[in-house]
């Protein structure tokens, strides 16, 4: 089964060294809008990181984007809406919901108000960076 990572799950799995987990894997086109702007917090408003810094974080994280699957969710839909009503969040974090549900892969966020939202009320499971190796044996990090 895929692994789906939202933005979350990749920028803190980036930070911890588990590209070798997203390689081959699946987000959605929004996720490098909102892996930018959390570059662009680090570095503007919890001044983390130097501009260097981002600009490299920001080089890497494309790099690995291009290394998975990136689904293409171009406009606004019905069924996205409904999920975000139906669940109590954000459309954003529903149309990563979505995608997991339609596609059957399971759905790794380090979003930990997102996590207790859906967990168990979805029809795929969710998962932490840290449960991926015990639902995934064979893979490899790195």
């Amino acid at each position: 089964m895929g692994l789906l990572f939202d933005a979350s799950a990749i920028f803190i799995g980036y930070k911890r060294g588990f590209e070798g987990f997203m390689r081959g894997q699946y987000t959605i086109s929004l996720a490098a809008y909102e892996l930018g702007n959390t570059v662009w917090k680090e570095c503007f408003i919890h001044r983390t990181i130097t501009p260097k810094q981002a600009e490299d974080i920001v080089d890497a994280l494309s790099e690995l984007l291009d290394l998975m699957i990136v689904i293409p969710i171009n406009r606004p839909t019905k069924a996205i809406v409904s999920r975000a009503l139906e669940l109590g969040i954000t459309y954003y974090d529903a149309a990563y919901v979505y995608v997991a549900e339609e596609k059957d892969l399971l759905f790794i966020t380090e979003d930990k108000k997102l996590y207790n939202a859906i967990k168990g009320r979805i029809r795929t499971n969710v998962l932490k960076l840290e449960e991926i190796k015990q639902k995934t044996p064979n893979s490899s990090h790195k």
